[in-house]
């Protein structure tokens, strides 16, 4: 009951903005001249429509270049046919964006201490009905020889950056060419990304989508990162990332490829490419020299026949499974849920 009424609530705040104001960025000064930086017409369409109560922002066919922008609540791009909003090359046209006050932690580069900025293509902080539609592309700087820096570096900008926003809608475009994470959204609640098409490839570990959010969905989207696919994290003391909704399938003859138990590389950092290589045994949960976890209320749909155990425990012990439920059944033992290797004392309540 809580899963269809989370889905009532985003697809009616998915359609809300439909009927809005709508202002182009043509009538702002945009040009599609690639000596021509957008950033401020941009910015000037989305701050006129944020300031008369909110609409669309709408960006007609062609290449338009652009430093960071702001999106803001109320305000929706929507992206025609044929529209590509460009990333400069010019690491000068993506500002350091304070976001000390989130208190958001860091991983990997941030030695445990919270993030002073962030760069991105498109940042929105604490916005309030927010987001991105259409058919048309946000395509990022990541193939710039200013952004090929090396793997965890920083100073690259991710394509979107949501922090802390309430009602976040992305859909139906396509987010391309990151020079790091594509997606990141950063604190916020009831998010919806639907139908997008992502690709990130030509620049290190350029996540696909970085989760952190409660009340989600992220449905009917292809997506082809150089690393992570789907990554959830929970990156702020007292809140939670839960209530994520994701169908995932992987068919049975696809699944003959994948090891039982895959070589790793135990030198890197533990990254789904560098460690374990690129296809996983299990088609929920691969928990790999592991004690003492427990994993709770959690349940696994899967719209096509799954080959793979839902759960792969390799070299784990004193593992707990609690409340677990496969297409909406309950499941209370292992048989066709779990695949042991080498470990002990599981047990399924």
């Amino acid at each position: 009951m809580r899963s269809l009424f989370l889905f009532c609530v985003l697809c009616l705040f998915a359609y809300a903005h439909v009927s809005a104001q709508q202002y182009n960025i043509l009538d702002f000064g945009a040009k599609t001249d690639t000596t021509f930086l957008n950033t401020r017409a941009i910015q000037a369409a989305i701050d006129q429509c944020h300031a008369k109560g909110g609409g669309e922002v709408i960006v007609p066919a062609g290449r338009y270049f652009t430093g960071t922008i702001l999106l803001k609540s109320n305000v929706y791009l929507n992206l025609l046919p044929g529209a590509v909003l460009q990333g400069s090359y010019a690491p000068e046209d993506y500002a350091d964006y304070t976001i000390r006050d989130a208190q958001k932690f860091g991983t990997i580069t941030h030695n445990g201490l919270y993030v002073e900025s962030m760069k991105a293509l498109v940042i929105a902080d604490k916005a309030i009905r927010t987001g991105i539609t259409g058919a048309g592309t946000i395509r990022g700087a990541g193939d710039g020889k200013a952004f090929q820096l090396g793997i965890n570096k920083d100073g690259r900008p991710k394509n979107l950056f949501f922090i802390g926003c309430t009602d976040v809608l992305l859909k139906g475009v396509q987010v391309l060419n990151s020079a790091q994470i594509t997606i990141s959204i950063s604190g916020c609640e009831r998010v919806n990304i639907d139908g997008i098409y992502l690709r990130s490839m030509t620049n290190w570990n350029c996540d696909g989508i970085d989760v952190d959010a409660r009340d989600a969905t992220i449905s009917n989207c292809m997506i082809d990162a150089e690393d992570d696919a789907l990554c959830f994290k929970s990156e702020y003391l007292g809140k939670l990332c839960e209530n994520i909704t994701v169908p995932i399938g992987v068919s049975v003859e696809m699944a003959k490829t994948f090891p039982v138990s895959p070589a790793e590389n135990v030198k890197g950092y533990p990254e789904n490419r560098l460690t374990f290589g690129t296809r996983l045994p299990a088609s929920g949960f691969h928990i790999r020299h592991a004690k003492g976890v427990t994993l709770a209320d959690i349940s696994l749909n899967f719209p096509v026949e799954e080959a793979r155990p839902a759960f792969v425990m390799d070299d784990a012990e004193r593992i707990d499974l609690k409340d677990i439920r496969l297409n909406g059944e309950r499941r209370r033992n292992k048989k066709g849920m779990i695949r042991e290797i080498a470990s002990t004392d599981i047990s399924v309540n």
